[in-house]
């Protein structure tokens, strides 16, 4: 029997912008469970989400394939109760956003790509190297430096080209990264996928780090198929 995998996206599921290359790395060696914490939620309700001035602002997608701005603070609700959902049905779950969730917990393993995510830049960072963060919108960078600046000692830059638009954003955010000096480069959202990647990689001619497929290859390695 395949091994069955929650997934919880902070927009709306299906997502198969992402499962495209968790399947390349899991192959069909799995089964899927996907939901979303707006699934059931209207258009009314997903608005009132949109964060103020004070809160951290989170993109993902709707069903329809538009971003949505959301705040994280408002989230854990919802996703408290999807995880309530997916326990009894999965053998562990992978909440597909790399934002700061705090006092989420599961009956299963809750896989939350923050933790990994800064631990792994930590631990691959040389103290003199420039850490590149790319975000999906201009309104996160200010907000980002902030956030990586309490796991690293580094000179951090901060760029934006969201994943849910013209690819030609992703490139003139990896030109100014690279202007800027960035080593080691993050694109900081589970929206990147591997042809932005590629694109980011080409243009700098740096490492990127992609959260979707590293910790996908985690998950591989804890369900052990």
């Amino acid at each position: 029997m395949k091994p069955v995998i929650g997934l919880i996206t902070i927009g709306q599921s299906p997502r198969d912008d992402i499962t495209t290359d968790l399947s390349e790395i899991w192959q069909e060696r799995i089964e899927i469970m996907e939901i979303g914490a707006l699934d059931d939620l209207t258009e009314e309700e997903i608005i009132e989400l949109k964060p103020d001035k004070k809160e951290t602002l989170l993109v993902s997608r709707l069903r329809n394939g538009l971003s949505v701005e959301l705040a994280e603070e408002r989230l854990n609700p919802l996703l408290v109760e999807k995880i309530r959902i997916l326990e009894n049905q999965v053998q562990l779950i992978f909440l597909m956003c790399t934002g700061e969730f705090t006092g989420l917990n599961a009956k299963v393993p809750l896989i939350q790509p923050d933790p990994i995510l800064r631990n792994t830049v930590k631990g691959l960072l040389q103290a003199d190297q420039t850490l590149g963060i790319m975000v999906p919108e201009k309104e996160q960078v200010s907000n980002m430096e902030r956030i990586w600046s309490k796991y690293v000692d580094n000179n951090i830059v901060v760029e934006f080209g969201s994943p849910y638009g013209e690819l030609s954003l992703i490139k003139e955010g990896a030109l100014k990264l690279k202007e800027k000096g960035a080593q080691l480069i993050v694109l900081d959202c589970m929206g990147y996928n591997k042809v932005m990647k590629g694109v980011v990689s080409s243009i700098t001619e740096k490492p990127v780090i992609l959260p979707r497929t590293l910790v996908a290859r985690i998950i591989q390695e804890l369900v052990n198929f």
